[in-house]
């Protein structure tokens, strides 16, 4: 046998294997996503494309839910905290509202959640990528959520979108068309254009390949391991300034908490609101037999009962910066009442999860240790509380 001959032959051979390899994981494919999937232990949900972490959400009883109730937001919707980080990471654990939820009402819940959105990017970006993708390409009789959720987090979402406004916004328009409904939903239009690819090879409109995907994914985070970027606390929580009453004792808390956005004037927030408006628009277009609820999230300074004279404060570039607890105490309340009006403008019910979220406080603290940023398991708990036992809708809570 020739050279040229031996090479054909190897390169033949090598052909048939590689054929027989992705046409083996293909079939595996299918079969984990009839129900295995769903025991993806947590570890491995970083290398799964979008699509296949949306199947491997362990609040449903299969990879694809029905009847189901749907949560739009940022990392607050996605589950981020401390229950998330102390989870049993070998399995895929319940670690955030979504799994509580599940568990009280018996409905199946998914999350569209994901970090570091603002209001575009949570309730229009996420969800209007993700569901048609998974109906386009998964499969076709998935049906629209039958209540969908949407966290508008006090803490950030509103300097988020005057971010957003900042960077892709203000360079090609005037603050003027802010008022113009075309230039708004241009805006969002190419916020989703921009969004990262749904499936496991970038922006090609293909779901098939994530296992091969998330193989290379695993074995690349083997020699860079993966890390979460959210975490900024370590230790025990001490302060200088934030003191809050908790089982009748003052307790120091970090300084440079998330409040609600103390360091924007009103012109900004003014701003800002544009995009919540717009954002449940295009939410109530895309989910036109959904029921939406606006659910209302305390930023962190807004949950515990302060006894300090000052807060310390994040600013939206993450700088602490200091107010009197008064302007806390007279800002959250007239955020949550706005909130509340731009739900029910667009035709959304309104909750008000402070009650809940401050009862708990009282008791313990609901964040942290080690991330400040997101409630650990109490509060989300007391977040479920709020939507399920106690749902107020009118911001009369007082701080």
């Amino acid at each position: 046998m020739s050279k040229k001959e031996v090479c054909k032959r190897i390169a033949l051979n090598s052909a048939l294997v590689l054929a027989s390899l992705l046409a083996t994981l293909l079939v595996l494919e299918i079969v984990l996503e009839r129900g295995p999937i769903l025991q993806t232990p947590l570890k491995f949900h970083f290398a799964l494309s979008d699509s296949a972490r949306f199947l491997a959400q362990s609040s449903k009883r299969s990879p694809l839910p029905a009847d189901y109730i749907a949560l739009v937001g940022d990392s607050y919707a996605q589950g981020k905290g401390d229950w998330m980080l102390d989870a049993d990471h070998q399995r895929n654990a319940p670690f955030h509202s979504a799994h509580l939820l599940q568990q009280r009402t018996g409905v199946d819940v998914v999350s569209f959640g994901w970090r570091h959105r603002g209001s575009v990017g949570g309730f229009v970006v996420e969800p209007s990528a993700i569901f048609p993708f998974l109906k386009r390409h998964v499969d076709a009789d998935l049906a629209q959520p039958r209540q969908v959720l949407a966290y508008f987090y006090a803490g950030n979402d509103l300097a988020d979108n005057l971010l957003d406004l900042r960077r892709d916004f203000f360079p090609k328009h005037s603050a003027a068309e802010l008022n113009d409904p075309a230039a708004l939903n241009a805006f969002a239009d190419a916020a989703i254009a921009h969004r990262r690819g749904v499936g496991p090879f970038g922006h090609l409109p293909l779901h098939r390949g994530w296992l091969l995907n998330a193989m290379g994914r695993t074995l690349g985070n083997s020699l860079q391991p993966h890390k979460d970027d959210d975490v900024v606390w370590n230790g025990t929580p001490a302060g200088s300034v934030n003191m809050a009453r908790i089982q009748a004792a003052a307790v120091a808390l970090p300084n440079a908490l998330q409040g609600p956005a103390l360091d924007l004037t009103e012109e900004e927030i003014d701003q800002a609101f544009r995009l919540l408006d717009l954002s449940l628009e295009r939410l109530q277009r895309l989910f036109d037999q959904s029921r939406l609820t606006v659910v209302y999230v305390p930023s962190v300074l807004e949950s515990y009962e302060l006894v300090s004279p000052q807060v310390s404060y994040s600013d939206m570039l993450g700088k602490p910066k200091v107010a009197e607890t008064a302007a806390l105490q007279e800002r959250g309340p007239r955020l949550c009442a706005r909130v509340r009006e731009a739900a029910l403008r667009h035709g959304a019910a309104f909750i008000d999860t402070r009650p809940a979220v401050r009862a708990a406080a009282k008791n313990q603290t609901i964040h942290g240790p080690k991330d400040w940023l997101h409630f650990n398991r109490a509060g989300y708990e007391a977040l479920t509380d709020g939507i399920l036992d106690q749902p107020r809708g009118d911001c009369a809570a007082a701080m």
